[in-house]
Order: C-alpha cells, then structure tokens, then sequence
C-alpha cells in the first residue's frame, strides 16, 4: 500500500497502518510541535535550524534558536538596546530625540540649572571684583571674556600661577593653590606623626608606671613578719602562704610543736594514777580481741638481726577512746587488740 508520510510530504510503501515513512520523520514531527515527545533520539539525529540573529543556517546535537551562544548574547543585547531607544522621549528644551545617555535634557547647554548664574554681559572687571570679593589668597591674572571660561590666578602666598573656572567665582568654590595644597597636606601628615610619637611615648610611660604599681602592690603583698625570729622578709611568689623567713625558722617552730604536743600526751599519762599491765589486762580479757572476737597469741612474734617483730594475733594495749580525742589511761578506757585491729582502728573512734 502506498501512503504520503505527514512529516516529510514523501511517499511511501506502507506495510500496515503507518503514517511516517522513517523513524526519524515520526521523531521530528512531535519534537518540532509543541507536545513533549515519548521518543528516544535516533542514532545520528541532527537539528537543522536557521540563527535568528545572523540568519544562518547551522546543523547541531540539540534543538536552539542560535548557530552559537555569542550569537544569542548580542541578540539579547540588541533586542535591549531597541527597547531602551523605543522608551526614550525628546529633549523639554529643543524638542530632539533623547540619546542613550540622557533623559530629560539632550546636552548641558539645554538644562537649564546648567545655565544658572550666568552672565551674558560678563567683563573683565566683574571677573576681578569677584574675586578680590571672595577670594584673599589668590589675584587675577588673565582670561578670555566669556561664560565658563578658564581664569588665570597667582597665588599670594607662593607665587603659583594656576587656573580655575569662572564657575567657581559665582559660587565661592574651592580655588585651592596645588602647591599649597600639596604643602599643606604633608604639614599634616608631619603633625599627625608627631601626634602618634607623642602617643606611643605616652603609652609607653603609662605602661611603665603600672608595672611599677603592680610590682609595689605585689612587694606589699609578700612583705610578712616571721613568727619565730620576728624578721620581716618578702616571700617567694610560690610559697606566699609561708610564715617563716627560712627553714632555720621553719624547723624551730616544728621542734616547738613537736615537744608541746609531747608534753601534753605526757601530761595525759601523768594525771593518770592506774598503772596498766598487758599482762593483767590479756587475763582480764581471757586472750580474746575485743574487736574481731579472735584469740590472741603470744608467741605471735619473730626476732631478726636483734629486732622484735610482733605479727597480726600478738597482743596489744588500745585506748577505746584515744588519748588524742580526749580519752584517759585508765582500765575503763582500755581493751585488749591483736596488732592487726590496734593498727587499723589506729586513733579512730569505735562508732
């Protein structure tokens, strides 16, 4: 059956129901409308197109509009650039059409805030009254006779010549000497050099009087009075919690507290009248340590070199309440202890 293919107008020998004569006149039938395609790009597919901006035609891998990106760029700034002119209005004053870089008025000479102060009967003479009238550090020189001319001056301070616009006498504007300026400009920087000198120096003296009111601060602080020789002395910044001034002093006071102490544990013994004998108090006990309940044993006990070594059962004195908190030497205070417990229980109390 022979059959005219939609896509490419060509016909064909049809063996059923087709309506394209190839796969890729079926492909660029739905890619060029504007419903999606379902189908895959066949092997080799090229888009043939026309650039809308340099009006070739080209061959590429996808569907664009344009032979290359520089191509679309400069289309999109062109199509900018007409829509810009197309906004443009006429200039207020002569009526001409506005250029790209304008928008109310198309030069200076049409604006009219331009044209401000002007003087069309402008003479020489106006030109020096003004300037004698605001002006004391500059005189006139020469200049052309006309509107926004350029006027020659001397400066009164150094001589210069250098020229202003005739703008600037109409509105008391900046006429400057460049020499001046320029000398000016480094007389500060001078002083301003001179300031940070003088502010360095100044920190500096500020810095070195806190030093030395920290290091006064710090001498009174340490400045202690010994407790034993009565000396006064400056402790080391690590031992500020000393009270004496050396280890002479230091171990008089430990020798002090070590025979106070003494005396009062001798004093505690003293003031107790009972004599207490381990012997009587092992009887008295029947052997038995009043803290574990254990027998204790005598014989607990080894001799080397000379030396009395006595082990964990041998028996001891303890003091129920130590001499230390308070207890006395008396057989109401005492108990039988092997040397084990006598040396854990040590000078606690029982509860």
């Amino acid at each position: 059956m022979i059959k005219t293919c939609k896509g490419c107008g060509r016909e064909f020998k049809a063996k059923g129901n087709e309506k394209y004569c190839s796969y890729e006149c079926h492909f660029n039938q739905f890619t060029c409308g504007q419903t999606k395609s379902h189908l895959a790009k066949p092997s080799g597919w090229m888009f043939h197109g026309t650039c809308e901006h340099c009006k070739k035609e080209f061959i590429s891998k996808r569907e664009r509009k344009y032979c290359s990106d520089e191509c679309g760029y400069q289309h999109t700034l062109d199509a900018a650039k007409d829509n810009r002119e197309q906004s443009k209005g006429f200039c207020k004053t002569c009526g001409i059409k506005l250029p790209l870089n304008r928008w109310i008025y198309c030069s200076d000479s049409c604006n009219p805030k331009c044209n401000r102060g002007k003087d069309k009967n402008l003479t020489e003479q106006k030109i020096k009254s003004r300037i004698a009238e605001r002006y004391d550090h500059i005189e006139y020189v020469y200049s052309e006779v006309k509107s926004e001319c350029e006027i020659t001056v001397r400066c009164k301070v150094c001589g210069n010549e250098f020229k202003i616009c005739e703008r600037i006498t109409r509105t008391t504007g900046n006429a400057e000497c460049p020499i001046c300026r320029e000398h000016n400009r480094e007389e500060k920087i001078k002083k301003g050099q001179e300031t940070k000198e003088k502010q360095k120096a100044l920190r500096e003296l500020i810095a070195v009087l806190n030093h030395y009111i920290d290091t006064c601060n710090d001498l009174e602080h340490r400045t202690r009075t010994c407790e034993v020789c009565g000396r006064v002395y400056i402790a080391q910044r690590y031992l500020t919690g000393n009270k004496y001034c050396s280890d002479i002093c230091r171990n008089k006071a430990a020798r002090r507290w070590h025979h106070m102490y003494a005396k009062k544990r001798r004093v505690k013994y003293e003031g107790n009248k009972e004599s207490i004998c381990s012997e009587d108090l092992f009887k008295r006990n029947n052997g038995t340590c009043y803290l574990c309940g254990k027998q204790c044993l005598k014989n607990d006990y080894t001799i080397v070199d000379g030396s009395f070594i006595a082990g964990d059962r041998y028996p001891t004195i303890d003091h129920i309440v130590p001499l230390s908190k308070g207890g006395k030497h008396e057989w109401n205070n005492v108990g039988l202890a092997c040397m084990k417990c006598n040396r854990k229980k040590s000078d606690q109390l029982l509860s």
